[in-house]
């Protein structure tokens, strides 16, 4: 589990904030992550949240592209 710090250097989003980048709910983001479209979400230890980076809502808005077109992650890699 990535652990989102300040000593990172990068920059996170609070889940809503990510899926609205994405064009998506905050439960698609769960569901993605669960079903593993998409990579754990960095969580603060202690609070549980899921945050992002702007990295990961580039991920998640191709993943979404490839679900529509019809291809799984695995084959469009």
């Amino acid at each position: 589990m990535k652990l989102a710090t300040p000593m990172t250097g990068r920059r996170f989003v609070s889940i809503g904030v990510a899926a609205t980048l994405a064009g998506c709910s905050p439960q698609t983001l769960r569901d993605m992550e669960t079903r593993g479209e998409i990579p754990p979400a960095a969580r603060v230890e202690g609070l549980g949240r899921r945050f992002y980076s702007l990295d990961d809502v580039e991920v998640i808005h191709q993943a979404r592209e490839a679900r529509k077109s019809g291809a799984s992650l695995a084959k469009a890699a």
